[in-house]
């Protein structure tokens, strides 16, 4: 029976035998197969994460000008605290005994708050000057307006600035409250002594510059809220309740003209610090009301039908006023007086030359802020129906498009309405090719062209660089020691023939390589090289950055000569020196022209002095910052 058995599994185990190999092999390949495709998919998800790496690298070297300002504004703040900080600080310090109750609370918080404040009255003071859209509109045609400054994303500035000062007033509130409260109840106990039998610190709750901060900081959360739910509620909320800031501004000119103030007692005015832009805003409004026009409609027509589904759009053609001046891309304030007195910003899709200004309105989807009573529902039914003959215009205002005069290839991309400044640009382009004659077009291109190529010849021949010897070098070394007599832009031609020659050379042993697709990968390491080309160029915005932070420390530190420290004194110039260093470095190796090369190299050098100058007054000699110092 035994052998039988044995016998039995024997053949068994002969027959299964392959089928179980099979089996489990399929299983290996199966396991191995998931391996793989984990492992290509994890190297897959990897090369995405890169990729959006060098994008996002990409993204912040075009928004490099709102990076350099937002970077700035953070410093310009900061700079501004540390300064009123360290005035309250030594106050605090030389009044605060040792031994006193509640000592680092009250050596710390009167110059957190004191810093605070004024940081507050920074943000104040730039606010006016981010709503005067005269102001933008006419800067965006100077030179410094459209190459230097993003004025496109001037709203961008003002909710920035916004958020700011909010968080700056609700954290000194917070810290002010538990400063003063701590206090109050500590003089209830007994803990803290009453001076005179007054509780101070209970009575600071109470005062009258306590009800105008409680004021504002309630203002302040009102704007905030309506401005952080402005897409989910109705915007003539959002609009009105947004004008408590002008409310704000008048309690923060109270705040400091206080019972203290009237009796005497010397108080850093509030007033001072935004006076001069508030003004500037209002008269940029007031100068504003004079840029309204009263428009004919020669066309109104309407897209859609009436159900909810339909998308709806009004075309809008109104005749242009004489004296109507724009870009394509601005935008203006427009109003129906028959539907309501609210102005609604609309860009403009005519052509400048135009004889009529156009808009698209599109009619917002159904929602539940007021269903189908919204001013677009209201315009599609009066547009229908032929009611609209009189359109009131207000403008215009934005930059526009100002940075395509020396592109020769635009690509524009817009969704739905959004396409309708591009249309504008379009037919800016598109109009005066349909007026010219072809041939008289493409002789103008072509002697634009010559001109051009002509200019960067010369250019190049009266550019220099320092390291125009290590060029000499390479170029005799390229050319086997040849001796011969050029001139130094042959030599600079030379050289760059040979650094191209090696490039080439070096491409095509890449090419020549047995993998996968050595095309693909070098253009893919071209991009990488690219990205993170863009990406030092996002770097180097540190270094003026730097030196806008020395400047100012540097004048803080001289307003405050007589409390700062010799180690303060000796911050900015320390900064200053690795920024002396950066740009001596970067000017050595940047081709520029002859005459700007001469001016800079007389500014480093006159750097260099100044700063060994300056040094030794500081450091040695433990002088004080004079004047001089800030030139």
């Amino acid at each position: 029976m035994v052998t039988s058995s044995s016998s039995f599994a024997k053949r068994l185990e002969t027959i299964l035998a392959p089928v179980l190999v099979t089996v489990l092999r399929a299983f290996g390949e199966e396991k191995r197969l998931i391996r793989e495709a984990v492992r290509f998919q994890t190297k897959r998800e990897r090369k995405r994460g890169k990729l959006a790496t060098l994008c996002q690298k990409g993204t912040m070297a075009e928004n490099r000008k709102m990076i350099f300002l937002a970077v700035a504004h953070a410093l310009a703040t900061l700079i501004i605290w540390q300064h009123f900080f360290y005035v309250k600080y030594r106050v605090q310090e030389a009044k605060v005994p040792d031994e006193a109750n509640l000592y680092w609370w009250k050596r710390l918080t009167p110059p957190i708050e004191f810093g605070a404040m004024h940081a507050i009255l920074f943000q104040m003071a730039l606010l006016p000057l981010t709503m005067a859209r005269q102001t933008v509109a006419a800067l965006s045609n100077t030179y410094i307006g459209r190459k230097f400054v993003p004025l496109h994303k001037v709203v961008a500035m003002h909710v920035h600035l916004g958020y700011v000062m909010c968080s700056f007033v609700f954290g000194a509130t917070i810290i002010f409250f538990a400063f003063f409260g701590q206090g109050c109840a500590q003089q209830r106990s007994g803990k803290e002594p009453s001076p005179n039998g007054v509780r101070t610190f209970c009575k600071k709750m109470t005062s009258e510059i306590m009800s105008t901060g409680l004021a504002i900081m309630g203002c302040l959360i009102l704007v905030a809220v309506t401005s952080y739910m402005r897409n989910r509620i109705k915007y003539e909320i959002f609009y009105y309740v947004h004008h408590l800031v002008f409310v704000m501004f008048s309690l923060a000119i109270a705040h400091t003209l206080d019972d203290k103030f009237r009796r005497g007692q010397v108080r850093s005015q509030n007033f001072k610090w935004f006076s001069a832009s508030l003004l500037w805003y209002l008269t940029d409004r007031f100068q504003a009301s004079f840029s309204t026009r009263e428009c004919d409609v020669e066309e109104c027509k309407v897209f859609g039908d009436d159900s909810d589904e339909s998308r709806k759009v009004v075309k809008l053609r109104l005749t242009r006023p004489v004296t109507f001046v724009f870009r394509p891309g601005q935008y203006v304030f427009i109003a129906i007086k028959t539907i309501d007195l609210h102005w609604h910003p609309y860009s403009i899709a005519s052509d400048p030359r135009e004889e009529t200004i156009d808009f698209y309105v599109e009619v917002m989807s159904t929602s539940k802020v007021d269903g189908s009573d919204s001013w677009t529902h209201k315009l599609w039914r009066d547009a229908k129906d032929g009611l609209v003959t009189k359109v009131s215009i207000n403008g215009p205002y934005g930059s526009g498009f100002n940075d395509i005069s020396d592109r020769t290839q635009i690509l524009g991309i817009g969704s739905g309405t959004g396409i309708v400044p591009m249309l504008s640009l379009l037919k800016s382009h598109m109009n005066p090719l349909l007026l010219g004659e072809p041939a008289m077009h493409l002789r103008a291109r072509a002697e634009t062209d010559a001109a051009n190529r002509h200019f960067a010849e010369e250019y190049s021949k009266e550019s220099r660089y320092v390291a125009q010897p290590l060029v000499n070098l390479a170029s005799a070394v390229f050319h086997g020691g040849r001796k011969q007599i050029v001139d130094i832009p042959q030599i600079s031609a030379n050289g760059e023939v040979a650094i191209r020659w090696i490039q080439t050379r070096w491409r095509r042993k890449q090419l020549e390589k047995k993998t996968d697709n050595p095309t693909k990968k070098f253009f893919e390491k071209k991009f990488r090289r690219s990205m993170l080309f863009e990406a030092s160029q996002v770097v180097q915005i540190a270094f003026p950055l730097l030196d806008l932070a020395a400047v100012g420390l540097l004048i803080s530190f001289y307003v405050n000569e007589g409390i700062a420290t010799q180690a303060m004194r000796e911050v900015p110039l320390w900064i200053l020196l690795v920024n002396l260093v950066y740009y001596f470095i970067k000017w050595c190796f940047e081709t520029i022209n002859e005459p700007l090369w001469y001016i800079d190299m007389l500014f480093t050098m006159t750097s260099a002095l100044s700063f060994g100058f300056w040094y030794r007054i500081v450091h040695e000699e433990r002088r004080l910052w004079t004047g001089y110092a800030l030139w």
